[in-house]
């Protein structure tokens, strides 16, 4: 077992946490100084998940769904990857050469690492206070729409996805206002998933644009089509 720097990162930072989603996990990295993009640690979650490293799970999410990652022990499997790599590179060594580096004072850039009483996931993300809605409030946010808003029929949309291309940011079926994508389990020849329009949603897409605009890759556009009779 081999992990790279932003690897070990990731899983010590999910391991404070004990689970937690992407966004969460990228939130933990940069309070200890590690800037990164959502993008990115979504991306090596997925992958930590694919060698069975870390766990991971569905959760409802704004009408939608999540994967939340948890943190799984693999400290003794760690450990034997180092000595095997140490016995690889440098042949039979002494235990008493490990127990020195073990029990010497660790570099500054493993020291900043290192928290002797890591904070609680509540602790580290507190969850936001939320206000009751009361009737009256409801009832006035419904006169907002106009009454006469099923004769004003909304475009149609066809999506097209450029498969090749998706670097899977995740942004267009996070940001799709419709709810129309969700990622694929599909990967293409670069081993990211693409986004594909929802089971149920064919005829939902209104050709509003986020998705094409929000593509870093230009991976995703739409086109207006005429709406069935």
């Amino acid at each position: 077992m081999r992990l790279g720097p932003l690897e070990t990162r990731i899983v010590g930072t999910l391991r404070n946490m004990g689970s937690a989603p992407a966004r969460l996990v990228r939130d933990g990295l940069r309070e200890h100084g590690t800037k990164v993009t959502y993008a990115t640690v979504s991306t090596v979650l997925d992958r930590l998940h694919a060698r069975g490293l870390i766990g991971r799970e569905k959760e409802d999410f704004k009408g939608r769904f999540r994967y939340v990652y948890r943190y799984l022990d693999i400290k003794e499997e760690f450990l034997k990857s180092i000595v095997d790599d140490v016995r690889l590179i440098f042949g039979d060594v002494d235990i008493e050469e490990i127990e020195h580096h073990l029990h010497a004072r660790p570099t500054k850039a493993v020291e900043a690492r290192v928290e002797l009483e890591p904070p609680t996931f509540e602790e580290t993300f507190p969850r936001p206070s939320i206000e009751p809605v009361s009737r009256e409030t409801l009832y006035l946010e419904s006169l907002r729409s106009p009454v006469n808003l099923s004769r004003f029929p909304s475009p149609r949309g066809r999506v097209y996805v450029i498969r090749e291309r998706c670097k899977e940011c995740h942004f267009c079926w996070e940001l799709c206002p419709l709810d129309v994508l969700e990622i694929s389990d599909d990967v293409n020849s670069r081993g990211y998933r693409y986004p594909k329009v929802r089971k149920g949603k064919e005829d939902a897409c209104v050709n509003c644009g986020m998705c094409r605009d929000v593509c870093p890759e230009f991976a995703i556009y739409t086109l207006e089509v005429e709406a069935s009779a």
